[in-house]
């Protein structure tokens, strides 16, 4: 056997690992989506608490019927945050729950997990909002006709805690329907 022909692979392996498990997680670039990280002062530290996702809003109709102001800015924030509280949960359970458990069995289907084990981590947070384009010269307020905004919601315990729940609801439900 030729450990020369394997040994550079291997090491190449490692690097890579190594290099996966040291990533920074940066809550505000445009590569990530949704996702567990730290606590928003500080999204790279364990424990990884944290469930963030990105959600996209548009000014009222109302308010892009008037020159632009304050009102494009407060009304997209709006737009965006009721947007991402059921998209956040509906993130959370694919992300955690579904690819991580039984319940895609057709036994238990996701509006069930989701209203018997989400129903307590209603504290929807906003870390962030930012106007998707820059401000016309002039116009202040303007590039906030569409924005973007970091929304999270705090699980102690995280993953691990959901995982536990949907196993302890997944048993539950599966136990009455026998």
């Amino acid at each position: 056997m030729n450990i020369k022909k394997y040994f550079i692979p291997i090491i190449i392996l490692l690097l890579l690992i190594q290099c996966k498990s040291e990533q920074k997680i940066d809550i505000y670039s445009s590569n990530f989506k949704e996702g567990w990280a730290g606590h928003p002062d500080s999204p790279n530290k364990k424990p990884f608490d944290y469930f963030y996702m990105k959600s996209e809003g548009r000014a009222s109709n109302k308010a892009m019927k008037r020159k632009p102001d304050l009102m494009w800015q407060t009304t997209c924030i709006d737009q965006a945050v009721t947007k991402s509280k059921g998209e956040l949960f509906r993130n959370l359970y694919y992300e955690t729950i579904y690819l991580e458990s039984a319940c895609h069995d057709g036994e238990v289907n996701g509006p069930i997990l989701v209203r018997e084990i989400l129903y307590k981590w209603r504290g929807l947070n906003v870390k962030q909002c930012k106007p998707l384009f820059e401000d016309q010269e002039n116009f202040p307020y303007s590039g906030w006709n569409e924005c973007e905004c970091v929304v999270f919601v705090k699980i102690p315990g995280g993953e691990k805690t959901i995982q536990a729940e949907v196993k302890e609801v997944y048993d539950r439900f599966y136990k009455k329907t026998k």
